[in-house]
C-alpha cells in the first residue's frame, strides 16, 4: 500500500475531475456486462443492455484484457462529456500513444493481430473502435441519463 501525504497547499491546490469521460464510462459499462460475478444492484441494466448490444461491442470487447491492466480510455480519448469528441481524440491519438496503452495489455489471443494493427495506426481499426464507442454508449451509458455529470 502506498501512502500520499498532502500538506494544507497541496489540498487547497487540489482538483477532483468531475468526471472520467464518456469513453472510459462506456468501457467500464462494457467491462461491467462481461463481468459474470457483477454485483446484483446491476442486474436490471445488465439484463436492459445485454439485450440490445450484439456484435457492436466486440470491438471494445477485444480491447479488455484477460488478465492484468485494463485500456486507460481517458488518456486516449479525454474526459469528455461528448461521445463525438471522444472519437474525434481517439481518431487524432499519436501512434505513438495508442502503442503505449495498448502494447502491455493481455489481449485474447484471437485478438491479437487486430490489437498490433491498431497499435500501428490501422485507420480501419480505429474507425471499428469508434463505431463500438458509439453503438455501446447509446445503449449501456446514455439511456441511464448516467455518467459524464458533475458531481
Amino acid at each position: 500500500m502506498k501512502r500520499i501525504h498532502f500538506t494544507a497547499e497541496d489540498l487547497a491546490r487540489t482538483r477532483v475531475a468531475t468526471t472520467i469521460g464518456v469513453a472510459a464510462e462506456t468501457f467500464d459499462s462494457v467491462r461491467l456486462l462481461k463481468d459474470r460475478d457483477a454485483r446484483l444492484v446491476f442486474r436490471r441494466w445488465r439484463a436492459s443492455a445485454q439485450g440490445r448490444l450484439g456484435e457492436q461491442a466486440g470491438p471494445l470487447a477485444a480491447l479488455m484484457p484477460m488478465r492484468g491492466p485494463l485500456i486507460d480510455a481517458m488518456s486516449l480519448m479525454g474526459d469528455t462529456a461528448s461521445v463525438d469528441e471522444a472519437v474525434d481524440n481517439l481518431m487524432a491519438a499519436p501512434r505513438a500513444l495508442m502503442r503505449l496503452e495498448l502494447e502491455n495489455l493481455a489481449f485474447h489471443p484471437t485478438h491479437r493481430s487486430w490489437a498490433r494493427n491498431l497499435m500501428d495506426g490501422d485507420r480501419e481499426a480505429r474507425l471499428q473502435v469508434a463505431a463500438a464507442l458509439r453503438a455501446c454508449h447509446s445503449v449501456t451509458v446514455a439511456p441511464t441519463g448516467a455518467g459524464c455529470a458533475p458531481i
